[in-house]
């Protein structure tokens, strides 16, 4: 990180043309998700979405999915799957 700071824009969960984001991210960690746990993939990304609540940040939310891959692959591994959305 260069030490500047950032505010990640409030990506609504649904019903928003701004989705598009929030879309793009679900889909992102479902495709991680099916590479590291294969079936339950989907219903992974769905428990952490849903469990984030309507005014999550995109950060926040990819955040969230990092968390779930940290036993796998370690922290900083994990991040990086979802750094594009930090």
């Amino acid at each position: 990180m260069d030490g500047s700071s950032f505010d990640a824009p409030t990506i609504p969960a649904s019903g928003s043309a701004n989705s598009t984001g929030f879309d793009m991210l679900k889909r992102h960690a479902a495709e991680v998700f099916q590479e590291f746990f294969g079936d339950s993939a989907q219903d992974r990304v769905n428990r952490i979405f849903s469990g984030m609540g309507p005014t999550a940040t995109s950060a926040e939310l990819a955040g969230a999915c990092s968390k779930a891959l940290e036993p796998l692959l370690g922290e900083g591994m994990a991040q990086s799957y979802f750094k594009r959305f930090q």
